[in-house]
């Protein structure tokens, strides 16, 4: 089986600024750094992470600085050089993903995963007009032979040029939640720049995205712009997969209208909107944080949320209480066929079906993989041929009970898998 690729996108929230380590960085981060977070400081994502790889028997390990640099033929500040020897991690892993810095001169990289069977071999060539880390920072991955565990990962350059090594990071099991986030990024420049190399080259099992709000409000001109530009990155992302999660970004300080004059609200309730309107599973965390706060004063707010006025604090159990939100949603979600089912657990109580999710928005939020709704009242089958003519019927085997196999995706619904 492989590994199950979940990419998390956003900006410098999901990137990890406000839990102090952003200030160990050398050279300092600048607006839109693609360096990432190590694993090990608090952020959101670390802490989701740590929480998934736990309940899933899943892990990840790193290499940066000293464990990284000892590993290569010489060192160039932080960076391990990797000229005339290749740099060789002799470590299991499903997913290998490697940070470069690209210089001035370009240099042909070749990544290679080594399984018992064989080798799968990435080429990657680096260049970059800027020494900015903001641009010359640049990811690559690589996925051994499917259904295998690679046992080592070697990085070689071509002859006559060199290759700046700045992080590796290996995955094993059966789950990797990815950091995408990237600072100063508003949605539509995640799309257009970062998408295809950061998500799509990976073709993930499920996604999160933490909605790029504060950039957003700070460079998008209008709340209805930011719409359009949130409808294009669903788009974007149902194209890879029906498994999407989305999250309201967090209460911010200090004034809540910026230069341009938009309120910074208007963008939450924005991706609130879209979501439903689309059908997207959405986790309010602005809503539960905003709930947190509220019997604080102002000087209780500031000394226990915020880092900075736009990069709330990650420590403590505000942190963890947004991984229970994600957690208390689902990430797994089941496959070819799709079914609106009654939960197991509702089954002798009386319940009211149906009050959020249309047929037409359930159908978008699968991206037409649904093949039949059980109404929930009724128990009876309705069959989607007059409403998609080209979904395949669905083959049920037993009585209807026998599909009462759920997970949570939603508080409004519930899916189960067909039994073939």
């Amino acid at each position: 089986m492989s590994i199950k690729i979940i990419p998390f996108i956003g900006d410098s929230h999901t990137w990890g600024e406000g839990v102090g380590a952003e200030k160990s960085f050398d050279p300092a981060v600048c607006c839109g750094d693609l360096r990432p977070l190590p694993f090990t400081p608090p952020c959101y994502v670390n802490l989701l992470r740590d929480r998934l790889n736990t309940e899933t028997g899943s892990s990840c390990s790193e290499y940066e600085g000293e464990s990284l640099t000892s590993l290569c033929e010489g060192k160039e500040g932080v960076f391990g050089v990797v000229a005339g020897k290749s740099l060789v991690i002799r470590e299991s892993f499903d997913l290998a993903r490697i940070f470069f810095y690209a210089g001035s001169e370009e240099a042909v990289v070749k990544l290679t995963a080594s399984t018992p069977s064989g080798n799968t071999t990435v080429t990657e060539t680096l260049f970059s007009d800027t020494s900015l880390m903001s641009v010359a920072v640049k990811v690559a991955h690589i996925l051994p032979r499917k259904g295998e565990t690679a046992h080592t990962l070697t990085v070689t350059c071509e002859e006559d040029c060199r290759a700046l090594v700045y992080r590796v990071e290996l995955y094993r099991g059966e789950y990797a939640l990815l950091n995408c986030g990237i600072g100063s990024c508003p949605t539509k420049k995640f799309v257009e720049s970062y998408f295809d190399r950061y998500v799509a080259s990976l073709s993930p099992y499920a996604i999160l995205f933490e909605g790029c709000t504060i950039n957003d409000w700070l460079c998008t001109p209008s709340d209805l712009k930011y719409a359009a530009h949130l409808r294009r990155m669903l788009s974007a992302q149902r194209d890879l997969t029906f498994r999407v999660l989305w999250h309201t970004v967090t209460p911010i300080g200090g004034s809540q209208i910026s230069r341009q004059g938009t309120v910074y609200t208007d963008y939450v309730n924005t991706m609130r909107s879209v979501a439903a309107e689309a059908g997207v599973a959405l986790v309010d965390c602005n809503a539960e944080m905003a709930a947190l706060l509220a019997p604080m004063s102002e000087a209780e707010q500031a000394a226990y949320f915020y880092h900075d006025p736009l990069a709330p604090e990650r420590r403590g159990p505000q942190a963890l209480r947004r991984v229970d939100l994600v957690q208390s949603e689902g990430l797994a979600v089941s496959p070819q066929r799709y079914y609106l089912a009654k939960p197991s657990n509702l089954s002798n109580r009386p319940w009211n079906p149906l009050q959020v999710i249309e047929y037409s928005a359930l159908y978008s939020l699968t991206r037409g993989r649904i093949s039949a709704i059980i109404h929930l009242a009724s128990n009876e089958l309705t069959v989607l041929e007059n409403y998609a003519p080209s979904i395949e019927k669905p083959v049920l085997h037993g009585t209807k009970e026998s599909l009462w196999q759920p997970f949570k995706l939603c508080s409004a619904w519930r899916c189960a898998s067909s039994p073939d």
